[in-house]
């Protein structure tokens, strides 16, 4: 195993070096580790060497003074600063040379604060007779040399230097931190009493190898299971798994810690556990943490956990009781293979994708259309692959090497194709997805590597923008370096083609236009089936280049082209000056050194989506202080998808197939407390966008019941649209029930909690009546069992308001035609037919009712198949029919028994 899966760490080239199995980088010594710093001291007293970035930064951080709570915080404490967690050597050197005696150490200010000898805010720190004081008093004494050796003490020579203790003392040699090793690697405790003390040592480029425990930091991911002090001294606690994570200069490595529950779990109770790779991960930890596994759930819980989970959609009740009543033994994986061959499936997780690359209307006022439809638009193209099952990495490159121009196409003829993507309604034949670079809160090249970052490879980088990531490698240089990729990117007139918008803008008579309403009339125009100006995506650095090579060429010089440098995440520095585009070296470096974690990412977000949590968790933080709580079925997972060639489907049958998914959520006495190791199924509440379309597939009549999986339109998850520009009663809907307004970079956003109010809009909210009393289209109405009386009266009134807006566009039409107003009356043409369509199916009449009311035995069972994807059991059943009896009529009692199975929890979960 790589160091990459089993700690899940990013590719970092210093770190990557030094990878083996154990889950932590070793270190290949060349020699026998140095012994502790304090040893060391107590032994050679000043004779030992002091280092700034081995000892004197990591001793600041143990002490607490490159905090955020002390001279790490940004505007720092008592007019000195740090860098935060210690990153910027010379910054961080340069402050306490400020505050230190080189030819009285003792003297010095900030060892004076540090003794609280002068007033210090932050206390004692240390005291004169400790090892952790004789560090900073040796460094300062030995001439307070930087990290690449040069010191500020002129008595000192090349080779050693003469402190007042007359003892030679060896210059530092300038050296690069490698790697990190913990002892032990693992830790496994058989009972609560018991404790360990972790060992770390770091080597260096130089090759030598010293003893850091001292020097590091310690912290726990879940102190109910392990805790440690600050010597590194484990203890155990409460039966589980978690991590103890390890700091040191550059370094983070987690350790796992485990205590198994303490009655043991007989093999017998895996006798029925499946035999997949993820199977098997997964009963190997729970066999270690002697957790036994939830039993195998029914038909019932299958079918709609699985539907839910690959279509985001409610089983049919013709669907619950076909599946009920086949006796194929491998049912289970064809209605799997059904589902992932269905529009609501293409739908579901072009959604989620939707989520991920922060489609929203809201930020799309930079680009020439109606902001709905762009993000239709986006939705739709996402849609077309993903029911392509075109491969993870195609669909990606598609985003992030997006070009508004075709090879060798012109201005004119790429305006010419993005028109008619509008006036046809549709961008799905585009080659690629520009509206992701097209986004106002995505312009700046600081927002887009954190939000690359975070949608392609689960990083949380945003903490490196300002200092060192406290739990991760990246420090602010790697954030600069990785953001210049994105530095050159525009969305807008492209200067090369300024002369032809321009133009352009004047034969339509726009150029006096500006802003959003100079979009907004493109928009329309282009909607009647005109050719008009369009921005377009290009690269800032071509221009210059042009420029430059123009230059060069009137100065009869060879052209060389200047661009700026950019570099990867753990990785080397890139010229971009030999590139046409700054994106195509990301992106062979995400499929490239970076794919293991690009596939990671994306296999731990998907598996979040079946399961309620990832294999790391929270899904966007693949740092390494938060390891996966199963390493193996990560990897596992993570190199299926590489080698299935980044194949969604292969992706979803792998996870849904496993008897891991396949288990119950009825907990067994030794799982019920844990939800990291997937002994059992989470009972998670459905998103907002399946629930709310669940309540309209269960009311709706048996044809629409049983379509709900290929006829997907007007359903939720279709749609593109999040914010305040969608339907008024829609968009509070989904909010309320924890929509992703898609406005930041966090899976966060979207929120699956109950609350009060979704408790209230589903018990009371004239929507939900609406669906189940007066829809024309509802079960109820089919079975003549509907009151449709306010219905008529909304049906009526939209009669009225629509004949009044086609007379209104029928005068505007007129007058534009009379003004030769060519393209105006085109626009109020189009409106006019768009109103008269909608007027003529408010007209049509509607379908008769079934009329053939069923006994209430059978409008029970189907109730129940409808909501709950199940029969009634007995008691439920004699319930239901004592309502019936009581009931005025047969529609007031099915009304009150849809309503009860819509408001029970059973309905709004998914288990």
């Amino acid at each position: 195993m790589t160091f990459l899966r089993e700690a899940s760490m990013h590719l970092s080239a210093a770190l990557v070096a030094v990878v083996a199995g154990t889950g932590v980088a070793t270190v290949s010594a060349s020699e026998e580790p140095l012994a502790p710093l304090s040893e060391r001291l107590a032994a050679g007293g000043d004779g030992v060497a002091i280092d700034f970035q081995r000892h004197v930064v990591p001793m600041l951080g143990k002490l607490g003074c490159n905090g955020r709570a002390c001279h790490g915080s940004f505007q720092g404490q008592g007019d000195f600063r740090l860098s935060l967690f210690g990153y910027d050597f010379e910054a961080d050197r340069a402050g306490l040379l400020d505050r230190a005696d080189l030819d009285a150490p003792e003297d010095s200010y900030f060892l004076r604060k540090a003794l609280g000898e002068d007033d210090h805010g932050g206390g004692v720190r240390t005291s004169a007779d400790s090892w952790e004081y004789a560090v900073l008093r040796n460094w300062v004494a030995q001439g307070a040399a930087g990290v690449d050796g040069e010191s500020d003490d002129e008595s000192e020579s090349d080779d050693e230097s003469e402190i007042e203790t007359g003892e030679s003392v060896a210059t530092p040699v300038a050296a690069t931190f490698v790697g990190l090793r913990v002892e032990p690697a693992e830790v496994v405790f058989d009972s609560r009493d018991g404790s360990v003390t972790l060992r770390v040592f770091a080597e260096w480029s130089d090759g030598s190898v010293e003893d850091v425990t001292e020097l590091s930091r310690f912290q726990t991911n879940d102190d109910q299971i392990a805790t440690v002090d600050e010597d590194g001294r484990v203890s155990a606690a409460e039966s589980g798994a978690t991590a103890v994570v390890v700091l040191y200069d550059n370094g983070v490595v987690p350790v796992p810690v485990a205590r198994p529950y303490e009655t043991p779990v007989p093999e017998s109770a895996f006798a029925d556990y499946g035999d997949t790779e993820i199977d098997r991960a997964v009963a190997a930890k729970l066999r270690t943490l002697a957790i036994e596994p939830s039993e195998r759930c029914s038909d019932e819980a299958f079918l709609r956990r699985v539907s839910f989970d690959i279509a985001g959609t409610l089983p049919s009740e013709a669907a619950v009781r076909e599946f009920l009543t086949d006796p194929s033994d491998d049912k289970r994986a064809q209605k799997i293979d059904e589902l992932l061959e269905t529009e609501a499936y293409a739908d579901w997780w072009a959604l989620w994708l939707s989520d991920l690359t922060g489609n929203t209307e809201q930020f799309q006022n930079n680009s020439v259309g109606n902001r709905n439809e762009l993000a239709e638009f986006w939705q739709e193209w996402l849609k077309v692959r993903v029911a392509r099952n075109e491969s993870y990495v195609d669909i990606v490159e598609g985003i992030v090497l997006a070009q508004s121009r075709l090879p060798g196409e012109t201005y004119e003829q790429y305006c010419v194709r993005s028109s008619n993507y509008i006036a046809e309604g549709s961008m799905a034949d585009a080659p690629g997805l520009t509206p992701y670079w097209a986004r106002s809160n995505f312009r700046k090249a600081e927002d887009r590597a954190i939000g690359f970052a975070y949608t392609f490879l689960g990083l949380r980088i945003q903490c490196a923008q300002c200092h060192k990531h406290p739990f991760d490698e990246w420090t602010q240089d790697d954030f600069e370096g990785f953001q210049n990729f994105f530095a050159d990117t525009r969305y807008g007139v492209n200067p090369k083609a300024k002369k032809e918008n321009q133009a352009m803008l004047a034969e339509l008579e726009m150029d006096k236009l500006r802003g959003g309403n100079l979009r907004r009339e493109l928009g329309k125009l282009a909607a009647s089936g005109q050719r008009v100006p369009m921005p377009e995506l290009y690269d800032a650095n071509e221009v210059r280049f042009e420029k430059q090579r123009k230059l060069a060429k009137r100065r009869k010089r060879e052209f060389k082209p200047r661009g700026r440098d950019a570099r990867v995440l753990g990785g080397d520095q890139i010229g971009l000056a030999r590139y046409t585009d700054p994106r195509e070296p990301l992106m062979e470096w995400l499929v490239g050194d970076a794919r293991e974690l690009f596939a990671k990412a994306a296999v731990n977000r998907v598996w979040a989506r079946y399961f309620g949590r990832g294999i790391i968790d929270p899904t966007d933080d693949l740092s390494l202080a938060n390891p996966p709580s199963n390493a193996t079925l990560l990897a596992t997972l993570t190199d299926g998808f590489i080698a299935s060639g980044f194949d969604l489907k292969w992706l979803h049958r792998a996870i849904a197939n496993s008897r891991t998914y396949q288990t119950s959520w009825r907990p067994t006495e030794s799982n019920r407390l844990d939800e990291r190791h997937f002994a059992r199924a989470l009972v998670r509440r459905l998103p907002a966008e399946p629930l709310l379309d669940a309540v309209r597939i269960a009311t709706a009549n048996d044809e629409q019941n049983s379509a709900a999986l290929e006829k997907t339109d007007g359903r939720l998850i279709a749609s593109g649209i999040v914010g305040a520009n969608a339907n008024r009663r829609t968009s509070y809907a989904t909010q309320l029930f924890g929509k992703s307004l898609r406005e930041a970079n966090c899976d966060c956003e979207r929120v699956e909690d109950p609350s009060l109010l979704q408790t209230v809009y589903l018990r009371n909210d004239s929507d939900v009546f609406a669906r189940i009393n007066d829809r024309r289209n509802g079960w109820l109405f089919s079975l003549g069992l509907a009151d449709t009386k306010r219905q008529d009266e909304d049906i009526s009134a939209q009669r009225k308001a629509l004949a009044a807006k086609i007379a209104r566009f029928k005068t505007a039409v007129v007058r534009a035609e009379l003004r030769e107003q060519a393209e105006r009356a085109a626009d109020f043409r189009n409106r006019l037919r768009q109103a008269k369509k909608e007027f003529a199916e408010l007209s049509q009449p509607d379908a008769a009712p079934g009329g053939g009311v069923t006994a209430p035995d059978r409008l029970i069972e189907a109730a129940y198949l409808r909501t709950l994807s199940r029969f009634p059991t007995d008691e439920e059943r004699a319930i239901a029919l004592e309502t019936f009896e009581a009931a005025s009529t047969k529609a007031v009692a099915l009304q009150d028994l849809l309503w009860s199975l819509l408001n029970t929890k059973e309905f709004q979960v998914n288990h």
